[in-house]
């Protein structure tokens, strides 16, 4: 795989991530007015998060990443696409979790985080 595609796969984890956390932050607002309103029901759930344009924003940041990976795929077998796209994706969490959520980290998830490193590096060549 060329650099420039494995930096690709790398935006759409990024872009994907991003999209769903916008996704996660607007049905976070979305339920606590919900339940500050006392309503109930999908019905509810649904309205509210339709007029959420937060929601809206994740959703259509996560169809940006989609035709980011569609461009990739032009290119890349996606038996190797996805598997590095999935390497990326689990560095990348892990890292938020660590770094901006300040979750304990073990020796066993430092030692899986480079099997990982490594399973992708080989899966990218």
């Amino acid at each position: 795989m060329k650099p420039s595609e494995i930096l690709l796969l790398l935006a759409v984890v990024l872009i994907s991530l991003a999209g769903q956390a916008l996704v996660k932050l607007a049905l976070r607002r979305v339920r606590d007015e919900v339940e500050a309103t006392g309503a109930s029901g999908f019905g509810s759930i649904a309205a509210t998060t339709l007029g959420s344009p937060l929601f809206y924003l994740g959703l259509a940041t996560i169809v940006f990443g989609a035709c980011v990976y569609f461009t990739v795929l032009y290119t890349v077998d996606v038996s190797r696409a996805l598997p590095v796209m999935g390497g990326f994706s689990y560095i990348v969490i892990f890292l938020i979790g660590h770094n901006l959520l300040r979750e304990p980290v073990s020796p066993v998830q430092i030692a899986g985080l480079v099997l990982l490193i490594a399973g992708t590096l080989l899966v990218a060549r």
